[in-house]
């Protein structure tokens, strides 16, 4: 991770109260979630704009596929070939 990334996180959680671990600690948050958190937004972003839309909020089941037959029948979707 770059310097400045890592600086900047310290910066925004002094007075937050910290835990070792994910979600070991109710209240508390973990160095784990300050990255776990954005990446999962990328992620999300990115989902969102290969599906041809702009808000994560216009995602529908119509854009779901599945990766293999059963779990298309089970799910009810489209495979991603279709």
């Amino acid at each position: 991770m770059p310097e400045e990334f890592i600086r900047e996180i310290q910066k925004r959680i002094k007075g937050i109260p910290i835990s070792s671990g994910r979600g070991n600690k109710f209240g508390k948050i973990s160095f784990d979630d300050l990255v776990f958190i954005p990446a999962q937004l990328a992620k999300s972003q990115m989902i969102t704009g290969a599906c041809g839309e702009n808000d994560i909020h216009k995602l529908n089941k119509g854009h779901l596929r599945a990766i293999n037959s059963e779990i298309a029948k089970i799910a009810k979707i489209k495979l991603i070939s279709e």
